[in-house]
């Protein structure tokens, strides 16, 4: 998905306007998203208990129409907090700049905005990472296929395929191998929600916080949480509906990736009416711009779509190479390493351990490289970002926003990440 730049600003700065006159807009948007995430997490869950075989080419289509009623808002009030912290980072700089106004040292303001807006409760990947830990120490009764079976959707991101199992054995071997230390890693989420909440509680006798300071944290942590349970909610949305496609492919002749790629008005044409284009399914998996002109959606396939992609690309590179490249933190720490360039999520394959994970922007299909990560840069992204809450969620130091890093560096490029100061440099 693309967006041009200047408007993207404007929306985001637009609403900040409105957010600052009246907070319960924000409020609202984040609440909303909470209700729709939860309800669509549920739809999904309740997919997964029908006898798809069974349905009615009507039958499928109510189930489709009656899904996608929840998932559509979902994903068009995510676009909403995207444009204040997603490319843009509007929140940030005002929670930093209340922070100072305050008197937290410029030092410190880093680690305090990191504490003030970490949410007590356990994100999706959160679980999955003590569940697993609770196997390999024989803390749980469950075997990795029953891990597999409840988790195996995380790896599906839009269009699949699922993690296979194999990815939970060979990460649940590394974790046998040192019991002990995989022991030590062991925390449920109310001892987790405990000292989460403590470390604000301490930080807050440290210092006095405005309202606004605790208000923009509040809208951070929740900003943050959300985008990444609604994603994940989208996620195993998509994985749910994979049987259904396959009914639908099994009647219509058609593949999964091939019904991925209908559009939502289309749907009920092709399945109450079977009429669909095959070609233009096809081709909207090579190069497809899709946009809405005139509150119209449009479609411009093949060499249309690549001239309008090409003018949309910056390939151009540095005219000199810089001593340092400088983003935003999106998670706090330090590192030296050496870089690993992935920039199509089918390489993920060649990142070594303890190597620096360097990408345009990641997704969840990058998260087992972002594992053996000793610290991330991304090219695109605010503090909302996938690489940023992973990162934050592992531990790990974590720069993004950082232009043209990918063209910059190269692969075996050793470099220190110094995350408090958004700051990437190579190591002579």
């Amino acid at each position: 998905m693309y967006f041009e730049s200047n408007e993207f600003m404007q929306a985001g700065r637009r609403l900040l306007e409105r957010i600052k006159e009246d907070p319960s807009i924000m409020r609202n948007i984040l609440q909303r998203i909470d209700t729709y995430a939860d309800e669509l997490l549920q739809a999904s869950s309740r997919m997964r208990e029908q006898t798809v075989a069974a349905l009615t080419d009507r039958g499928l289509f109510e189930w489709y129409k009656k899904t996608y009623a929840i998932h559509e808002p979902l994903w068009v009030l995510g676009q909403a907090v995207n444009y204040l912290e997603h490319e843009n980072s509007l929140l940030m700089p005002l929670l930093k700049n209340s922070l100072l106004e305050d008197g937290v040292p410029q030092s410190r303001v880093q680690s305090v905005l990191m504490v003030l807006t970490t949410s007590p409760r356990y994100s999706f990947m959160q679980a999955e990472e003590q569940d697993l830990l609770k196997i390999a120490t024989g803390d749980s009764s469950a075997s990795v296929e029953d891990h597999w079976k409840k988790y195996q959707w995380m790896g599906y991101g839009w269009a699949g395929p699922p993690y296979d199992i194999s990815y939970y054995q060979d990460r649940l071997e590394l974790l046998e191998g040192d019991r002990e230390r995989s022991r030590s890693f062991v925390k449920s989420e109310d001892a987790y929600a405990l000292d989460v909440e403590a470390k604000k509680r301490e930080v807050k006798k440290e210092y006095s916080f405005s309202e606004k300071t605790l208000a923009f944290a509040g809208f951070v942590e929740d900003i943050i949480r959300l985008k990444a349970y609604r994603v994940d909610v989208s996620h195993q949305y998509y994985w749910s509906m994979e049987p259904y496609f396959r009914e639908i492919g099994r009647r219509k002749h058609l593949s999964v990736r091939q019904l991925q790629a209908v559009l939502p008005p289309e749907m009920e044409d092709l399945l109450l009416h079977g009429r669909f284009d095959e070609n233009q399914l096809n081709a909207r998996w090579t190069q497809d711009v899709i946009f809405i002109k005139e509150g119209t959606m449009q479609e411009e396939p093949g060499p249309i779509a690549r001239e309008y992609l090409a003018a949309l690309e910056d390939i151009t590179g540095f005219d000199t190479l810089p001593d340092e490249l400088s983003g935003d933190c999106g998670s706090p720490g330090s590192a030296r390493g050496e870089v690993c360039i992935i920039v199509d999520p089918k390489d993920i394959g060649t990142m070594e351990q303890d190597a620096i994970l360097v990408s345009h922007m990641t997704d969840p299909r990058f998260v087992p490289a972002m594992k053996k990560a000793r610290a991330i840069v991304a090219e695109i992204g605010g503090i909302t970002c996938h690489a940023a809450i992973v990162a934050r969620e592992l531990g790990i130091p974590c720069v993004i926003g950082v232009k043209k890093a990918t063209k910059f560096l190269k692969d075996g490029d050793r470099i220190e990440v110094d995350a408090d100061n958004g700051v990437v440099k190579k190591i002579i």
